[in-house]
């Protein structure tokens, strides 16, 4: 492995600001798609679920993301840390710090856009258990997606990384956040699943008690309560 360095690439900078917008595009593209299903289904925990998803990416997930890389950035790993253990003094370490700098704005650049929350009305849904499970078709188009955007950047930095160590310090924040998007959304899949699972069993008690001729306890069948889905 090359122990090169050379702070005047610029390259870094374009790879992490394609993958911030490539996610955002990810996630456009995933809440079309939710919000066409809550209007087809008119079915209200998907809609609560649409929303939540929403204000999880722009509250909780933010600042998790955001905590990441500040924790890179205060760390020994960091650009502006390489250039002082290296000798090569507080001019070079300062430019560093700059290209840190940017590197969280075109971070930060995932957050800027505000997602209008989904407004339907639910007085009439039409739906079965199955219809629910449309969510997590989206939800795993969106990891697919998350996942590619990840291993596409992390490849690029091991390609350049003999050419210049910038890139292997890099990637593993880059894989870090790709791995946290993903997880986050496998969480969310099993909402969706015990959700489905609540429905049907609402559905079949219900159906079930008219031909048995029994009273049916009362339940709570609203879906689990997630704070958070980190």
């Amino acid at each position: 492995m090359s122990n090169r360095i050379d702070f005047t690439d610029r390259g870094i900078i374009p790879i992490y600001q394609d993958v911030a917008e490539s996610n955002v595009r990810s996630l456009e593209n995933f809440l079309d798609a939710m919000e066409a299903i809550c209007r087809k289904r008119a079915y209200k925990p998907l809609v609560d679920f649409t929303n939540r998803v929403i204000k999880f990416y722009e509250e909780d997930f933010r600042s998790h993301v955001m905590s990441c890389f500040d924790s890179w950035q205060n760390s020994d790993f960091s650009l502006d840390a390489l250039a002082i253990r290296c000798g090569a003094g507080q001019g070079a370490a300062n430019t560093g710090r700059r290209y840190m700098e940017e590197l969280r704005t075109n971070l930060e650049g995932m957050f800027r856009r505000s997602f209008q929350r989904v407004v339907v009305d639910t007085d009439a849904p039409i739906l079965e258990q199955k219809d629910i499970l449309e969510a997590n078709d989206e939800l795993n188009s969106l990891k697919r997606s998350a996942e590619m955007i990840k291993d596409n950047a992390v490849s690029q930095c091991s390609m350049r990384s003999d050419q210049n160590m910038l890139y292997t310090l890099i990637a593993p924040v880059i894989k870090n956040t790709g791995e946290s998007i993903c997880g986050s959304f496998g969480s969310m899949n099993i909402i969706v699943e015990e959700g489905a699972f609540i429905f049907g069993g609402g559905v079949n008690d219900t159906v079930g008690s008219i031909h048995m001729g029994s009273t049916l306890e009362k339940v709570d069948f609203s879906w689990p309560a997630y704070e958070s889905f980190i």
